[in-house]
């Protein structure tokens, strides 16, 4: 392909660094652009095929396609064969079936699928499905462990399933679930300080990436994180069997146009895709009212203050945010509250406000397992009135009955990432409807960025929040269309 047809792929298969005008482009002799068509040799990745065959039909471009490969050895049931009860103890929903359905027919793809849709479900009957020697990534400790209970709960393969993570691991079971740390070496720096640890660690990458060689089928949960390095060996290194699909509720965000790239290069693009208001109207997940809340409305919004100082200020150290989070909570002794702390220093904000707020627990990463699973155990029998964590409640926690308040703490303008935040809320519960709480920072102005990028998500997502302000209550689509007029103080 050459020419104009020739600018056209690589166009369409390039993106720009977001903030290459901080970067001394001229010392490093790049012009900041990621590109994935290789115009010397004609060549994109295999992932890529599908959007190229759409691109080539847009634009009139011939395209033929030849598959060279030898036929795979094991043939996937035809996806006529997929049946609703193929999973123990659960029937399959329609837009679950579909899925799998999809998948039968694409080697590649993104499955999008919003938090309490059932992604891992249809992960259990692509397993079934395809009956072949299968590799599960996820991320998050808590997230492996619960794929590796729901497997072996939905009786998705004989022997269950193996885990690779924490020390663990697997004995020649049909299905592994691991974390993509699990499978990288660790780094040298790590060798001075405890040979043995990692020696061990070398073992176990090394065993992990002969279980991904050996493997056909590859699962990536919140696939949205598989750019980085790790990942890339992953694809390009590591796995080589035919079939490969990531699972996630936010696959791509329009302020990282790179990473939705490279998360094309790995995975393609997204095959299946349903959205929450759908999920809502089955009765799958439940609906949120969310209520963004002013702080710092005697302060400036103009203040230049750095983000990293400011946030140390007026959240992590900020007794009246703390007191503003209690009151909240209190005003629903009642209820089950989830706490969502991210900021640069988890640890502080998540203690202090555990010693505020009565009935509560805060765990994070550095918590032991034993007390992280007695916490959520608690909260989710309703013995624990507020739980407060940061990473490890964010994404892919199932709990059980639901929260009746979601109050999100801290910055974050990335639209991706408030609406896996959100996700926390809509699991069944015994109401029908969650409250989400967030903030309106009035004393800075990169904290007040980003709480104008957070209601401008909950509008995009098709919530109707409320803005309390100045002593009033606001429509928050409104106040996105007035660009943020905020009313006087009556």
């Amino acid at each position: 392909m050459i020419g104009a047809y020739d600018s056209v792929l690589n166009d369409h298969f390039s993106a720009k660094h977001p903030r290459i005008q901080f970067i001394d482009t001229k010392q490093q002799s790049w012009d900041g652009w990621f590109r994935k068509y290789d115009r010397k040799n004609s060549r994109i990745a295999r992932p890529l095929l599908n959007e190229l065959i759409v691109l080539c039909a847009k634009h009139g471009i011939p395209l033929e396609v030849e598959d060279l490969r030898e036929a795979p050895e094991k043939v996937i049931k035809d996806a006529k064969e997929v049946d609703p009860e193929m999973l123990r103890g659960i029937t399959l929903e329609p837009h679950q079936l579909n899925a799998i359905k999809t998948i039968c027919g694409e080697e590649v793809g993104m499955i999008s699928i919003p938090t309490g849709g059932g992604k891992t479900e249809v992960a259990a009957g692509i397993i079934k499905h395809f009956n072949m020697l299968t590799v599960v990534i996820a991320d998050q400790r808590i997230v492996i462990e619960q794929i590796k209970e729901r497997l072996e709960l939905r009786d998705v393969v004989e022997g269950g399933a193996g885990l690779f993570y924490g020390g663990e691991t697997p004995n020649g079971q049909m299905v592994v679930v691991g974390s993509i740390q699990s499978m990288t070496s660790p780094p040298l720096s790590l060798k001075k300080k405890n040979f043995n640890q990692w020696k061990s660690r070398v073992r176990n990458a090394k065993a992990f990436q002969e279980i991904v060689n050996k493997a056909e089928l590859l699962l990536v949960d919140e696939c949205d994180k598989a750019t980085d390095k790790r990942y890339r060996k992953l694809f390009l290194k590591h796995f080589k069997g035919r079939y490969r699909y990531g699972f996630s509720g936010t696959c791509f965000d329009p302020a990282k146009p790179v990473e939705a790239l490279v998360l094309k290069e790995h995975l393609g693009s997204i095959i299946f895709e349903i959205d929450r208001k759908y999920l809502e109207g089955i009765g799958r997940i439940i609906p949120i009212r969310p209520y963004m809340i002013a702080i710092g409305e005697d302060g400036d919004k103009g203040d230049r203050m750095a983000y990293d100082i400011a946030e140390k200020e007026h959240i992590v150290e900020n007794d009246t945010y703390h007191k503003a989070i209690k009151k909240i909570i209190d005003a629903f002794p009642h209820d089950r509250n989830l706490v969502l702390v991210d900021t640069n220093n988890v640890e502080i904000l998540g203690k202090a406000l555990a010693e505020k707020i009565e009935d509560s627990v805060f765990i994070y990463g550095k918590t032991s397992k034993k007390k992280r699973n007695e916490a959520i155990e608690d909260f989710k029998s309703g013995k624990l009135r507020c739980l407060i964590g940061g990473k490890i409640l964010k994404r892919g926690l199932d709990i059980k009955g639901g929260v009746h308040n979601l109050i999100i703490c801290g910055g974050g303008k990335l639209h991706s990432d408030f609406n896996q935040k959100t996700g926390r809320a809509v699991r069944q519960n015994d109401k029908g409807f969650a409250r989400l709480f967030f903030f309106l920072h009035l004393n800075n102005y990169y904290l007040y960025r980003h709480s104008k990028e957070q209601l401008k998500s909950i509008i995009a997502m098709g919530y109707k929040a409320k803005v309390l302000v100045n002593g009033q209550t606001i429509d928050g689509e409104q106040l996105v269309k007035s660009k943020f007029r905020l009313p006087k103080r009556k």
